[in-house]
């Protein structure tokens, strides 16, 4: 018998040929009945082909016999061969300190700081044992500590190996409570582990109830930044404060710039001990009192929002004007309180108008020519056209104007008619409604004209249907070199355009 023949059957692989079937193919592709004389030929070829199938089956299991060794040869040489082509790899040869600066990329940037989603460190010491051994020897990539409940993934264990790898280095924290208005046992036990590292606290986000911050005797050395978003109710009370709102302690914070307070809740106010004379920038929300008490010793200011939370006999003004000689930027919700302060290096305003107290405020810095750029927000009163141009020609050095307020006919054919009502204008962001009057024609032309005087650089429009012959002049102007943006209405995108990302409060109405 031959190596081919099949042992159970004798069938021959090379002596019996496969011939193909007779039988016509009108039979075999279709559902035509044979004739009684082809059926003998039929069932001769069923048999053959199913004894020389049996036969091929035997030769496949023979031959794969000899060839299974060979496949897992050949996979122990892939195997070999990448593990020696990794051995050569430019990554391996790559020194500790270098890789240690590459893995700072997967740690977030410090203004990013709070929306951290936790891949580094951990992810990266899972790669391999010599990433790992890097990762852990080095402090600087434990020290984000972002807790956000509730997730499965916060465990004390993971708190503590953070604080103990970061050896004495600062800390950045992220801690939101899984609920506004009150903590979890789980919460308040991680807030107070991370309490006795408060020496090491560089960067602070804390959202919560207020009763969870009730530390009275920490020191914050290192404390750089704080942003809180904090509720309160009826029985938060702090024992040695006479204000009848919560108070939070962190005077103990000489290191202290930047301050943030319920820039989501403002309505919700809170009075804060701070190292006034330290803080550059704060952005809060408190009574009109309560403000006033802590400008009075905020001389270092460069960057202030407020928030103001005026009640009935709330209202008190201070003997003399509050002196903010370093302010360069400042937003504020109630444009009253501007009768309190002076700011005499001032160059952005971010108010409502209209009010006394602005233009009383703007005609006594139009001396110092500092203010360069000025958004208006809307408000409850509607803005008449002679508002606007006394606002204008209390402002000849404005290089920026932003109005989040429906644009009047009237003051649109001023901007195009009085070219000596601010003069320096260079870009301009207006909110247009319906093309009404000729406004849309209006402002065009106005753009057109302050653009021909070599002065106008940029407009971006916010309008639910910009007129088409307007867009096109627009269009040609922007073909010429200037900027130019329609954007359909909206409060929120109005804001990310016209209010810089990092300012304290959002106003709203």
């Amino acid at each position: 018998m031959s190596e081919s023949a099949d042992p159970h059957h004798g069938y021959d692989l090379n002596s019996h040929p496969f011939d193909p079937s007779v039988v016509s193919r009108d039979i075999l592709e279709t559902n035509h009945p044979p004739l009684e004389s082809q059926i003998p030929s039929i069932r001769e070829f069923i048999a053959g082909a199913r004894a020389r199938r049996i036969a091929i089956d035997a030769e496949i299991a023979s031959l794969q016999s000899s060839l299974d060794p060979l496949v897992k040869e050949r996979q122990a040489l892939d195997l070999a061969i990448g593990q020696h082509i990794g051995a050569v790899s430019p990554l391996r040869r790559i020194p500790p300190e270098i890789l240690c600066s590459i893995f700072a990329f997967t740690l977030p940037a410090r203004k990013d700081a709070r929306k951290y989603l936790e891949t580094a460190p951990w992810g990266v010491s899972a790669v391999c044992d010599r990433w790992r051994t890097i990762v852990l020897y080095d402090p600087s990539f434990w020290t984000y500590i972002r807790l956000v409940f509730p997730d499965e993934g916060i465990t004390r264990f993971r708190l503590e190996t953070h604080l103990r790898r970061s050896g004495a280095l600062p800390l950045t924290i992220t801690f939101e409570c899984g609920v506004q208005e009150f903590y979890t046992t789980q919460e308040i036990s991680m807030l107070n582990i991370l309490a006795q590292h408060s020496t090491r606290w560089e960067m602070l986000s804390f959202s919560g109830p207020y009763s969870a911050l009730q530390y009275r005797s920490l020191h914050f050395p290192l404390l750089h930044e704080l942003t809180i978003e904090m509720l309160y109710d009826d029985d938060d009370r702090p024992d040695d404060d006479d204000d009848d709102i919560p108070g939070l302690n962190f005077d103990n914070a000489p290191s202290l710039r930047r301050v943030t307070v319920n820039k989501g809740l403002w309505n919700f106010p809170v009075a804060m001990a701070l190292p006034w004379s330290k803080v550059l920038q704060y952005g809060g929300s408190n009574t009109w009192a309560g403000h006033i008490h802590s400008l009075q010793s905020a001389a270092n200011l460069v960057d202030c929002s407020l928030e103001i939370v005026t009640d009935i006999g709330d209202i008190l003004m201070p003997r003399t004007p509050i002196i903010l000689p370093r302010l360069l930027r400042l937003s504020l919700s109630d444009v009253d309180f501007l009768e309190c302060l002076e700011a005499p290096i001032l160059r952005e305003l971010y108010c409502v108008p209209p009010a006394p107290a602005l233009l009383a405020f703007l005609r006594r810095h139009s001396q110092r020519r500092t203010l360069q750029k000025l958004v208006l927000w809307e408000g409850q009163e509607t803005v008449e056209t002679s508002d606007l141009v006394d606002i204008m020609d209390a402002v000849p050095t404005l290089l920026e104007l932003g109005m989040m307020i429906p644009l009047p006919v009237g003051f649109a054919r001023l901007l195009c008619s009085r070219l000596d009502m601010a003069p320096a204008l260079e870009f301009i962001s207006a909110t247009l409604p319906a093309d009404i009057g000729g406004l849309h024609d209006q402002f065009t032309q106005a753009v057109e004209l302050r653009w021909h005087a070599s002065q106008l650089k940029g407009v971006k429009v916010y309008c639910p249907q910009f007129s088409s012959d307007s867009f096109t002049r627009m269009q040609l102007l922007h073909a010429r070199g200037m900027d130019f943006m329609v954007y359909r209405p909206s409060f929120q995108l109005q804001v990310e355009h016209l209010v810089p990302k990092d300012h304290g409060i959002e106003t709203e109405y």
